[in-house]
């Protein structure tokens, strides 16, 4: 049997940041492969590299070791990564279409390219009746339903987002978390996704990647064994359960580890 070409390959990548009491060790030797068409998480408790991770794939961060993206070395940014960050960082002086239509225009798209992908989006993510909407007018889950659809519009291979959820609340989250497997599945776009909630990770993913905490490392890994499409029902599940009592256990082990480290505890 051929195995599959990982489409994202990091192997032993560190990341040591200069800070005014000396170097500091984000990352450790972090090692991982994700398939094309995968939905990953790092999952781990705050502050303990997930983002720094996140960062050095899409070439924002400096690192030591080897990351590639289809088969190329990561020494910077590249059209086949997308990112959708806590924040929505919109334009404001643009309204829903201007916003998500900005990349495809900057690419050289002619119009009638630029209005297909900008309405294809605008219907995937629930926003047509707002395309001329700017905004200051849209509620949060809308704002991050833009901010996808702005990555997306670029058609990047992989999609990498850190918390995008995060500042929402509960039942806006679910909804968008549900929204987000459904755009998925449509493109089966590969996805690394970052994020301290458990069950988020477990709903979401295909696989779980546990970091400990700083300096990050993987902990362990494992395959999320319940089937999609996944709904609420999938919440209340014996696997999902299961799932969830492990993480929080390794969770809470890195957490008490991380206080100690502080001195908290």
């Amino acid at each position: 049997m051929i195995q599959e070409k990982p489409i994202i390959d990091l192997k032993k990548i560190s990341v040591i940041f200069d800070t005014k009491n000396g170097d500091f060790l984000a990352v450790d030797r972090v090692s991982l492969e994700v398939i094309a068409g995968e939905f990953i998480c790092l999952l781990g408790p705050s502050g303990c590299g997930k983002s720094t991770v996140l960062n050095a794939i899409a070439g924002f961060e400096p690192y030591i070791g080897t990351i590639s993206v289809l088969g190329n070395p990561v020494f910077g940014p590249g059209p086949e990564r997308g990112m959708v960050f806590q924040q929505p960082n919109l334009f404001p002086w643009r309204t829903v279409r201007g916003n998500i239509s900005h990349g495809p225009r900057m690419r050289g798209k002619s119009k009638e390219e630029v209005t297909h992908i900008t309405d294809d989006l605008m219907g995937m993510v629930g926003l047509t009746n707002f395309s001329n909407s700017y905004p200051h007018m849209l509620s949060g889950g809308m704002q991050q339903r833009v901010a996808l659809a702005r990555a997306l519009a670029n058609e990047p291979k992989i999609l990498l987002m850190d918390e995008p959820f995060g500042a929402l609340d509960a039942q806006t989250r679910s909804i968008m978390q549900e929204h987000l497997l459904s755009i998925w599945t449509r493109l089966n776009t590969t996805i690394v996704f970052v994020t301290h909630d458990v069950e988020e990770a477990i709903f979401l993913a295909d696989r779980v990647f546990i970091m400990t905490a700083s300096p990050g490392r993987i902990k362990s890994n494992f395959s999320v064994d319940l089937d999609r499409p996944r709904d609420m029902k999938t919440l209340n599940s014996r696997t999902f359960l299961k799932l969830r009592q492990h993480c929080l256990e390794e969770i809470r082990e890195e957490s008490v580890r991380a206080f100690s480290q502080q001195g908290i505890i």
